[in-house]
């Protein structure tokens, strides 16, 4: 599962290993990112150190009980206080972090509107579809 948020990007998956103790392992790129999830995470909830590898694709994680990665989960939605998630992760991680969350959220934006035109396409309905950039960090994300 990938996840962004106000705090950073993760990858939280099923290891092998995990599926015995019942843990997750939470992976991210960027060294604030998985501190920041770390410190999250009651240090009881956790198993082991964070690790580093700078050949793997996510340079750090660290392992944790399954209930305490879905409790930081909901404690990240119970602590949304923002109307435009975007704007709040430049507030909070700063421009160029928003940046790159902006053109995921580009590119998913335009997957919506590809998917949208083949489905009206093919019942032969018509759409509006915008044709103009979108600013990544700004806009409405109704």
């Amino acid at each position: 599962m990938w996840i962004m948020t106000t705090t950073g990007y993760y990858s939280i998956v099923e290891k092998p290993w995990d599926t015995k103790e019942n843990t997750l392992t939470i992976r991210a790129r960027m060294r604030d990112d998985i501190d920041a999830a770390y410190s999250a995470i009651p240090a009881e909830e956790r198993i082991g150190k964070i690790e580093e590898d700078d050949r793997a694709d996510y340079r750090f994680r660290f392992r944790a009980y399954r209930v305490a990665v879905a409790s930081w989960m909901l404690s990240n939605v119970l602590d949304i206080k923002y109307d435009n998630f975007k704007n709040e992760v430049k507030n909070t991680q700063g421009y160029d972090r928003a940046a790159v969350y902006g053109r995921c959220w580009d590119e998913l934006y335009d997957m919506q509107w590809r998917n949208c035109l083949e489905e009206k396409e093919q019942i032969g309905k018509s759409v509006y579809a915008p044709n103009y950039a979108i600013d990544p960090l700004g806009g409405d994300d109704k």
